[in-house]
Parts: C-alpha cells; sequence; structure tokens
C-alpha cells in the first residue's frame, strides 16, 4: 500500500511538470521556452509594413492614354485590354521606398520589362516602374514579392478584337 501511495505522489508531481501531450492554447498565447504559456508579442508583419491597401497606381497605354489604377483593399481593380497592348505601369506607396527590389511574375501570359519575372528595384521617386505587354487571351495575373510576401498586384483580362466588337467596343 505504502508503494501504491508514493507511486501516485510521484507521478502527481511529476506530471504536473510536464507536457503529457497537446493542449490546446488560446491563440494569443504561446509556448515559451520554460513551457509556461506566455503573451505573444506583437511582430512587425510584412503585409502590414508595405501596406498594400494604400498603394496607388496607374498604366500608360500605347495611345498616351492613361488609366488610373483602382485599389480595392490591397489589390488593383482588374484591367481590360486588347491582346498583345503594351503599357507602362506604375505603382507608389507604403512599403515601396527608393531602392527596394521587388520580384514580379507575370503568370498565363503577358512580359514584363520582356521577361516572363523580372526584378524592378524602387527609383529615387520611390515609385515602382516597369513595362507590360499584354498576352494573347483571357485573364493574366501579375504577382509582386515584396519583402517575401507574394501577393497578386494586378489581373489584365486580355480582350481579342473579336470580343470587342461584340461588347460594342467597350474595354
Amino acid at each position: 500500500m505504502k508503494r501504491v501511495i508514493i507511486g501516485l505522489v510521484v507521478c502527481v508531481l511529476g506530471g504536473s511538470m510536464a507536457w503529457g501531450g497537446y493542449r490546446n492554447v488560446d491563440g494569443e498565447l504561446e509556448r515559451g521556452g520554460d513551457g509556461m504559456g506566455v503573451r505573444r508579442a506583437e511582430a512587425p508583419v510584412a503585409s502590414r509594413v508595405v501596406a498594400r491597401e494604400e498603394w496607388r497606381g496607374g498604366m500608360v497605354l500605347g495611345d498616351g492614354e492613361e488609366v488610373a489604377l483602382a485599389n480595392n483593399g490591397g489589390k488593383f481593380v482588374a484591367v481590360r485590354l486588347p491582346a498583345g497592348a503594351k503599357a507602362k505601369v506604375w505603382v507608389a506607396g507604403p512599403g515601396l521606398p527608393a531602392g527596394r527590389e521587388v520580384v514580379l511574375t507575370a503568370r498565363c501570359g503577358g512580359l514584363l520589362d520582356g521577361k516572363v519575372r523580372a526584378n524592378v528595384v524602387v527609383d529615387a521617386d520611390g515609385v515602382l516602374r516597369f513595362s507590360y505587354e499584354n498576352g494573347g487571351f483571357g485573364a493574366e495575373p501579375i504577382l509582386a514579392t515584396v519583402q517575401g510576401q507574394t501577393e497578386t498586384l494586378l489581373v489584365v483580362h486580355a480582350i481579342r478584337e473579336a470580343a470587342t466588337a461584340a461588347e460594342g467596343g467597350a474595354l
């Protein structure tokens, strides 16, 4: 009987200091170095530093017409351009200081500075500038990687002349 009581005391004392398996922890708590739950410090997150929802931008089309890019919660509203159209694109805002490198990737068609993937450096004015040549068909997202985070910057819908005529010529 004495051994059973000693065994139970050892189990209770020993188990109180060890993690016996999975433990549900509140979302704001994380396990510290001592194994106890501690409040997580607010670390700077790239998306907050970059603040894409405050970005502004525009496109200068081949005929000189400038189209303002409307920002909708950190992503620009999709633009419709004829297949093969060329434009100069500019983007500025928080998280794009002079000298920062941004990796741009054209998915599903289109070319950025003549390539599918381009490393573009923000100029001295704090503006990211690149040329874009539209592909031939469908939705063509342009992805931007800033501080290791990749997000869709803009989606360009390539439309063919036949589709433009069928829609009454509206872009």
